[in-house]
């Protein structure tokens, strides 16, 4: 790696919850929070539900705090999980 530039760890999370409006948004200001990049996602809605795929790009030291962050949007009703891409 360059001096400097941090590595990065790719995290896919998989993503369910009620089809509301906000949900997009609250994915990606707790992901910008730890320095990510939201490079891709597939999310569909259906029947007042709403689950998807996002692919996010994090500097490595933050990987593990951003995951923990992801999932405890629970709280929000927001189901997630998170997988580490190796």
């Amino acid at each position: 790696t360059e001096q400097g530039k941090s590595e990065l760890t790719s995290l896919v999370a998989t993503v369910m919850g009620p089809d509301r409006p906000g949900i997009v948004s609250l994915l990606s200001e707790r992901a910008q929070g730890f320095g990510a990049n939201w490079t891709e996602s597939r999310i569909a809605a259906l029947e007042g539900r709403v689950a998807g795929l996002v692919h996010f790009e994090v500097p490595s030291h933050n990987a593990e705090p951003m995951a923990a962050a992801l999932s405890s949007l629970e709280s929000s009703g927001v189901h997630v999980v998170v997988a580490k891409q190796e």
